[in-house]
């Protein structure tokens, strides 16, 4: 899946504190290296999808990766 296919539901977080706190959130705190960026879908008081971008700065092309 690429960033472009993301529906406008999804958030991006690429502060590192903001994306540590989700990932901590999610039990996937050792993953925080890995994605300088995240997207996130909240629902009530919760995250129903993450997915993990592997550069900080997003292009619509890039490979997106499901973290829940």
């Amino acid at each position: 899946m690429t960033v472009q296919e993301l529906g406008e539901e999804y958030l991006l977080l690429t502060d590192s504190q903001d994306v540590l706190g989700v990932l901590e959130s999610i039990g996937k705190s050792d993953l925080e290296e890995t994605y300088p960026a995240i997207f996130v879908m909240v629902g009530e008081a919760e995250y129903l999808e993450v997915f993990g971008c592997f550069r900080a700065v997003p292009r619509l092309g890039d490979l997106v990766e499901r973290i829940l």
